[in-house]
């Protein structure tokens, strides 16, 4: 019997070496492939992203008369030049209705965008800010804004 062991091991022995050689050529062969493509071995290539190439960010001194009909700075010199014909507490809404009235045609973000800079700048005063549906009212600046 201690024999028959023995043999039966052996045997499993031998089916084991085998099936270990077989993993072993795939690992070489991976091994071959990843050095004629010139990649590592010992760590796989990372998956190829599909990233889109950006274009190059606009210079910062680029000429604004791409633009036609409108020269550098023209919305924010048409809303300071309303401020005089606005009441002394005013909103957005109000000077939108000044210009489209009055012309020329803007939208409520570049007249918001202006303001915020001139706020910012320190040349028109937030009477109260809005919240939610309530507006921003600003306070007429009390020297022309430069």
């Amino acid at each position: 019997m201690p024999q028959c062991n023995a043999a039966m091991k052996l045997d499993d022995a031998f089916m084991l070496r085998d099936a270990l050689k077989k993993k072993l050529s795939v690992v070489e062969e991976y091994i071959a492939i990843a050095q004629a493509f010139g990649g590592s071995s010992a760590v796989p290539p990372p998956p190829p992203t599909n990233q889109v190439a950006l274009p190059p960010p606009p210079d910062d001194n680029r000429d604004l008369e791409d633009r036609p009909g409108q020269e550098y700075g023209a919305v924010s010199k048409a809303v300071r030049a309303a401020f005089p014909y606005m009441p002394e507490i005013f909103t957005i809404a109000d000077l939108l209705r000044h210009f489209g009235k009055h012309g020329p045609t803007m939208n409520v973000k570049q007249i918001a965008t202006v303001m915020n800079r001139l706020v910012k700048k320190d040349t028109t005063i937030i009477h109260q800010r809005g919240k939610g549906s309530r507006p921003t009212i600003y306070k007429k600046p009390a020297t022309p804004a430069p």
